[in-house]
């Protein structure tokens, strides 16, 4: 009886930790990155920051459609994110921004218009 609650507790623990341990430690966060009303698009760069330090940046070359999906480790708490897109070669990028609040969902939803 006591080695299963041994392993019942263990067994807890690393889904705990699995979870980012209460916010302690990042854990992976699935972002989904629409863009609505937007010509075809080049090129397009996401960049996540928070306060002044650039935490993650992925870019994609011809992309087929408008929505972009990103697998990023975070922590719970505010994030400023950036979508620069390229419509044409030569052309000045048009930047979108918005702020994140991550909590404990998985998944993200974020459109820019």
């Amino acid at each position: 009886m006591r080695r299963a609650w041994l392993l019942l507790l263990l067994a807890a623990g690393g889904i705990w930790l699995w979870y980012g341990a209460g916010g302690l430690f990042p854990s992976t966060r699935r972002l989904t990155y629409t863009l609505e009303n937007s010509p075809p698009v080049l090129r397009a760069e996401f960049q996540l920051w928070q306060g002044e330090a650039l935490l993650f940046r992925t870019t994609w070359q011809n992309p087929s459609s408008h929505s972009w999906t990103q697998e990023v480790p975070l922590k719970p708490g505010r994030y400023r994110v950036q979508l620069w897109t390229w419509a044409e070669e030569g052309q000045a990028p048009r930047v979108y921004e918005r702020l994140l609040e991550v909590g404990d969902p998985r998944e993200l939803q974020l459109r820019f218009q």
